[in-house]
């Protein structure tokens, strides 16, 4: 594991809260791959802090489902599968119309503008730092519409869809260049909303995540990639990670669920 972490611990927050947070968006962004392996000692060395804090962010992404730990072999990021996207985007198509729905028309100018703006963010084809500021900035786009839902509890479900979906959004920007059919896109999301079109801002939402998933599935179609609980053996999985550059493909072991968490009896150093 390759980048190396600088706590950030805001207002009110915790030495964990911080670790969570910047582990969470290493892993939706894929700068640390699905089935990359995470171990306590290496964590706490990056970040220059105890193994308790590293402990309880860990626990907190294997809560949300970012990783899989396995007794005495550490943790590792968890895979994505086609049932993941299957089910992201079955909850995406519940939540999100819906949301767009209720921010059509409660948008005052200032945020309009912000989303047009937004919405014209483009990436360049095969450049990773591009990559990173669309990310962040479709993260933004989503935000903004969400809060003008005006449902806190609507906000934190699609926050949480969102970050999911980064995940293969990210995996999928090398196969196609969609950038400017992505601005044609979100521009018409931001004129049915600013119209105040509730109806045209729930179609054109739930159309659009169609198309997006779609273009998600096309992009893995050709990757070695596992439907959830196919395997070639017992405890063998075939995993697909990227190396040099290239997609590859590799086995992976998955220890006995009985053997003890060599990792947790560690001391704190």
């Amino acid at each position: 594991m390759q980048p190396v972490f600088r706590v950030n611990v805001g207002q009110g927050g915790s030495m964990a809260s911080g670790v969570y947070e910047q582990l969470k968006d290493a892993i939706v962004t894929c700068l640390v791959m699905p089935g990359e392996n995470l171990h306590e000692a290496d964590l706490a060395a990056q970040f220059n802090v105890s193994k308790t804090p590293i402990r309880e962010a860990l626990h907190l992404l294997r809560r949300d489902g970012f990783i899989t730990s396995f007794a005495r072999h550490g943790h590792q990021v968890a895979h994505m599968t086609v049932e993941d996207v299957r089910e992201i985007f079955q909850l995406r198509l519940m939540v999100e119309p819906a949301m767009a729905a209720l921010a059509a028309g409660a948008l005052d100018e200032a945020s309009v503008a912000e989303l047009r703006g937004l919405a014209q963010v483009r990436y360049a084809h095969g450049d990773e730092k591009s990559y990173e500021t669309f990310l962040l900035m479709t993260r933004r786009f989503h935000e903004i519409i969400a809060g003008a839902s005006g449902n806190q509890r609507l906000m934190k479900l699609a926050q949480r869809l969102v970050e999911e979906t980064e995940r293969f959004l990210r995996l999928s920007l090398d196969a196609d260049d969609a950038s400017a059919q992505l601005a044609r896109e979100r521009d018409e999301l931001v004129d049915a909303i600013a119209a105040g079109d509730g109806v045209r801002a729930e179609r054109v939402c739930r159309a659009q995540i169609e198309l997006s998933r779609q273009r998600i599935v096309d992009a893995i179609a050709n990757k070695p990639f596992k439907r959830a609980g196919d395997h070639s053996g017992p405890g063998i999985h075939i995993a697909w990670a990227k190396a040099g550059g290239e997609w590859q493909t590799r086995t992976v072991r998955f220890p006995s669920s009985n053997e003890d968490d060599a990792d947790s009896s560690d001391e704190d150093k």
